[in-house]
């Protein structure tokens, strides 16, 4: 059995904070516009003052970082390759956010 190895603490702070403003843009059919409502959302939200605190250099490692653990969270299976699993989830991941690597 693996165990949950935490990279970005407190993730589930963000987690949470996207659930929330997630409800709100349900019923908005435009992706650009559901963008620009999850982002004025999260915006206001005091995990963003934490955030806006962390140099901009430290960014892509944060991403890494916070999907890994989101992966960890949501993502359970038993096996012996779950790490490589979570590794190439990751990578996928990070390149639909931010583009390939």
């Amino acid at each position: 059995k693996e165990d949950f190895t935490c990279r970005f603490p407190f993730f589930w702070l963000i987690k949470n904070a996207i659930d929330s403003s997630w409800g709100k843009v349900l019923g908005i059919n435009k992706q650009q516009e559901v963008l620009s409502h999850l982002c004025a959302s999260l915006e206001k939200s005091p995990i963003a003052e934490v955030l806006h605190t962390v140099p901009s250099d430290l960014w892509e490692d944060f991403g890494h970082d916070y999907l890994h653990d989101y992966l960890q969270s949501v993502h359970h299976v038993a096996h012996s390759k779950v790490q490589e699993e979570y590794k190439l989830l990751g990578k996928a991941l990070y390149a639909i956010v931010n583009g390939t690597e």
